[in-house]
């Protein structure tokens, strides 16, 4: 069985690490875990920095210089957060604590900068009492739980062995709690894996610990006749009610054997654990480097019977190549290779102690089978980590927002109503598919994407994006084709554009939806045929509208379309374009916007303004071809006229100072694109000639948007608009706050996306 090789895979990445315990000195078995952890990653590629908050006994105090020091150099970068609250508290409210009882807010302070500053692709917290922190990740940092221990139920499990409750316990609901906050849960073995996947449904991944092979140079075994067995472990209550029920069935042992046997005890559980008692056990204490016990002993013990999370000492004695003789408890997390890593109990212990005693040649191949078990336990921890890159770089369900890069101009209309929609979008990721040129985008649009979710883009396309993205806290565009993004099951496909190249069958993303309003501004908002052909694609499609129209009731002979009435902009208030409305002067001129320039009714609309009533115009869409200049005894004139490209009509600059005292739309039916949306939330009176749901007078008797049909009506309601502005101006005030004001078609829109999902 090869090695996966995960060094390809993680080159580039970003990974920021929270941890409540320092990486140097690596004299603690957390310690050893966090480092070996984020080691491997650097190992495969990736940068790795670490926000370090002192959860110690000791807080901040305990932090030295020379450790600062020391984990800045392990790492690509290196923070701290103050401890702005008291540490290791007892449970305020109940017998356990709550999920964010030992939360300090100081830690969120600077989460957020980071997040607001860097770009990471992926954030590891490490214990389950700071998953909060996960809350402060945006929505493109994939966000993993590194677990390290089962807290639900550490209470009972101490109580039944006579400890008193300590650090930190939880109930299965408050762990829970804790555990849905990530999008990858890091289990450190698979018996406490099994367990959280019956508390939550995001996947979870055992993560087991693996270091670096490294033998220990040690004496010839019983040199001198004596098996000397090395026992080291934390100060804490379960290593030493543990190693105090081995001692005593040690001590039981031995009086009935006489065997030589010395057990070399380290670590800061020398400080708690009484030892005097028993002869044959010689403290070592404190140890800055561990193979100073290794290299002393023929073999090690592991005797814990009870306890939650993994033993990190069996991942320590495995890379020194050391025999074990391990209760089977404690070996839990590691492939057991030889009958000594599972001992039944601590009697089965000393009895394999007794056996190499008697033969100790056993001591090879035990050593063996250490190496064996420290092959097996990398390819464990290699394949982890390889499983968790591919979930990282897998685009999880998703919505996606495809549109084309010139969509994302400053100031564009389309733009700002995908970066609107994907905004409010709460049920999930969102990714966007970009076409086309991306010099054409402004980078700060592409940016605006790129703090929402990743941008995507075919293959060839890729580096021109990221080069208009330019530098900063984004994650690097992706490569992929819109069908094989959409080949994957997605939450939803929202569209800016019709894609001619999306092939009919394949795609599993679940649900299609687009605004027939963006559709028209991309000049496919009347091309029936094109939006079926683009809902065929999809088991639903939800077409969107502000207003129902006969083009979307031809839509649904379509039998997967669904109608939805919703307004074109959600936060209108974040939209350069009514921004520069609403701030520009009112001017006594008529705007007006004619996709349609062949509509009969625009050349004498155009006289009847400029000759008749003198007024100013601005056209946006020009005359069609052979449009006369004047009509009946009247002329156009030319002087009162200025004409432009009908996408002018939404630039920002466009209007900057200049606000039209009433905006005239000129459309067959169904093609009218967003502006009478804009003209009423600018409170700009509106006027739809030519449509062709109007009575042959007036629509609506209100002066704000009236919808008309022929030029003695268009030009009743324009005559009414110029005797009464501040009214008509009131008016569509009250007409947009009733429309929308209180957005409720989009509130039932994710209804239906939830139902599509």
């Amino acid at each position: 069985m090869m090695m996966p090789d995960p060094m390809a895979s993680w080159a580039g990445l970003r990974v920021l690490v929270l941890t409540p315990t320092p990486t140097w000195p690596i004299n603690l078995g957390n310690r050893n875990r966090i480092f070996h952890i984020n080691r491997a990653l650097q190992k495969a590629g990736a940068v790795v920095e670490v926000l370090h908050y002192p959860g110690d006994d000791a807080g901040s105090d305990s932090v030295s210089p020379e450790m600062m020091r020391h984990m800045a150099a392990q790492w690509d970068g290196y923070f701290i957060a103050p401890v702005t609250r008291p540490l290791h508290t007892p449970p305020r409210f109940s017998a356990d604590h709550q999920i964010d009882e030992w939360w300090d807010p100081a830690i969120g302070d600077v989460l957020t900068w980071l997040f607001r500053n860097r770009h990471y692709d992926a954030f590891i917290v490490n214990y389950t009492w700071l998953s909060k922190a996960l809350d402060y990740a945006p929505r493109t940092t994939c966000r993993i739980l590194d677990t390290h221990d089962q807290f639900s139920g550490r209470r009972d499990l101490l109580k039944a062995q006579g400890i008193n409750r300590e650090f930190f316990h939880l109930t299965p609901k408050e762990e829970a709690q804790g555990l849905d906050r990530a999008d990858l849960i890091w289990a450190i073995k698979p018996q406490e894996a099994a367990f959280f996947e019956t508390l939550t449904k995001k996947p979870v991944l055992t993560m087991g610990h693996h270091e670096a092979t490294r033998p220990v140079k040690r004496p010839a075994s019983l040199a001198d006749g004596i098996l000397r067995l090395g026992l080291v472990g934390g100060q804490n209550n379960t290593n030493r009610v543990n190693f105090r029920n081995f001692l005593l069935v040690a001590e039981s042992y031995l009086k009935q054997t006489l065997l030589p046997v010395e057990i070399l005890l380290a670590g800061s559980i020398c400080d708690c654990l009484d030892t005097s008692p028993y002869p044959w056990v010689r403290r070592l204490g404190r140890l800055e480097d561990m193979d100073q016990l290794y290299e002393q002993v023929d073999a090690v013990l592991a005797p814990m019977s009870f306890s939650t999370g993994l033993k990190i000492k069996i991942g320590e004695a495995l890379a020194a190549g050391l025999p074990i003789i391990s209760h089977a408890h404690a070996f839990e997390g590691y492939p057991a290779t030889h009958a000594f890593h599972q001992c039944a109990n601590f009697a089965a212990m000393m009895m394999a102690a007794h056996q190499i005693l008697r033969e100790p040649n056993l001591l090879g191949p035990l050593a063996e089978a250490s190496a064996k078990a420290q092959h097996q336990n990398a390819l464990a921890v290699a394949h982890a980590l390889s499983a968790m890159r591919d979930r990282i770089n897998v685009l999880p369900s998703s919505m996606i927002y495809v549109l084309r890069c010139e969509h994302l101009a400053q100031g564009h209309l389309i733009g700002a109503h995908m970066l609107h929609a994907a905004s409010a979008y709460q049920d999930g990721p969102v990714a966007f598919h970009l076409a086309g040129d991306a010099a054409l985008a402004t980078p700060d649009m592409l940016q605006q994407c790129a703090t929402l979710g990743p941008l995507i883009a075919k293959p060839e396309d890729v580096a021109g994006l990221q080069k208009a993205l330019g530098t900063g806290p984004f994650p690097a565009p992706r490569a992929g084709t819109l069908a094989d993004v959409l080949a994957a099951p997605h939450h939803g496909a929202w569209f800016a554009y019709v894609p001619q190249d999306l092939p009919q069958d394949g795609l599993r993303t679940r649900c299609g939806i687009a605004h027939r309003s963006i559709l028209a501004l991309d000049g496919a908002g009347d091309d029936t045929a094109q939006q079926q052909r683009l809902a065929r694609s999809f088991p639903r499609f939800l077409v969107l509208e502000a207003t129902p129209t006969e083009g979307s009731a031809a839509l649904a002979r379509c039998p997967q379309i669904q109608r939805l009435t919703i307004s074109c902009l959600r936060h209108d208030r974040a939209l350069a374009l009514l921004q520069a409305l609403r701030q520009a002067p009112r001017h006594a001129d008529a705007a007006i916007i004619a996709p349609w320039p062949e509509a009969p009714d625009l050349p004498p609309l155009l006289v009847f303004l400029t000759e008749i009533l003198g007024r100013p115009v601005r056209l946006f869409g020009g005359l069609g071809a052979g449009s006369p200049g004047s009509y009946g005894p009247f002329s156009l004139r030319q002087d009162l006229l200025e004409s432009h490209a009908l996408d002018q009509a939404f630039e920002p600059a466009r209007w900057q100072g200049r606000k039209p005292s009433m905006v005239i739309e000129v459309t067959p039916p169904g093609a009218t694109a967003p502006f009478r949306e804009i003209a009423l939330r600018a409170h700009v009176p509106h006027l739809h000639l030519a449509h062709g749901a109007a009575s042959p007078l007036t629509a609506h008797a209100k002066l704000g948007c009236q919808r008309v049909t022929g030029l003695m009506a268009a030009a009743m309601a324009i005559q009414a608009i110029y005797r009464r502005p501040h009214l008509a101006a009131e008016q569509a005030a009250a007409l947009a706050e009733a429309e929308f004001g209180h957005e409720a078609g989009w509130s039932a829109l994710w209804r239906e996306i939830r139902n599509a999902a």
